[in-house]
């Protein structure tokens, strides 16, 4: 509780602005979600990330900053026609211009949501928004980690595999351990 109520709305204060957001930007708020999970809960830091948030129930950071841009949006929806921020909003939808509509749009396809750009106020409420963009996105985050996990644990079947066939020095068992890593960030930025 004390990460979501306190240490996370301090990190990505106006998180619903930051478009086109690096990944690195990303990776840096993950190293820090897992480091204060690590020390709240005492284990090491060489503990694997999907088991802390597992354990947890969190979201990964980019699923957070995609919870709150899509939720971001309906607010904006909401708003009267007259408001600067919607006007601004609406502009960026009639022109294809880049930024946050761009941005919600593709979200809502990733989430596989309805268009959230294209509702009407009359439609659903903001709570009912709220509530399927917070279910979209923990089960985008539950089967994100699933195949972090199975792939992991196919790798870990693999080197034990490489290790009763042949025996590995540290060298190697190193080696093996940096292409682990490396592989799994990739399969995740996929």
């Amino acid at each position: 509780q004390h990460l979501n109520l306190q240490i996370i709305p301090y990190l990505l204060y106006n998180s619903e602005g930051w478009t086109d957001l690096e990944e690195d930007c990303i990776q840096e708020l993950e190293k820090l979600q897992t480091l204060f999970l690590s020390v709240l809960l005492a284990v090491p830091l060489s503990c694997a990330r999907p088991a802390l948030s597992w354990d947890t129930a969190s979201l990964s950071m980019a699923n957070r900053v995609n919870q709150r841009k899509l939720n971001f949006v309906v607010h904006l929806k909401k708003l009267s026609d007259n408001s600067l921020a919607k006007q601004v909003f609406n502009e960026q939808l009639t022109n294809s211009y880049p930024g946050l509509a761009k941005e919600a749009q593709d979200l809502c396809q990733f989430y596989c949501l309805p268009d959230i750009t294209k509702y009407r106020k009359s439609e659903l409420s903001k709570g009912q928004w709220k509530k399927k963009i917070r279910k979209a996105t923990e089960d985008k985050n539950e089967t994100v980690k699933l195949i972090y996990i199975n792939k992991h644990n196919r790798e870990i079947l693999s080197l034990r595999e490489y290790t009763t066939e042949t025996t590995a020095t540290t060298a190697e068992w190193a080696t093996l351990k940096v292409f682990d890593e490396m592989e799994i960030q990739n399969e995740l930025d996929d």
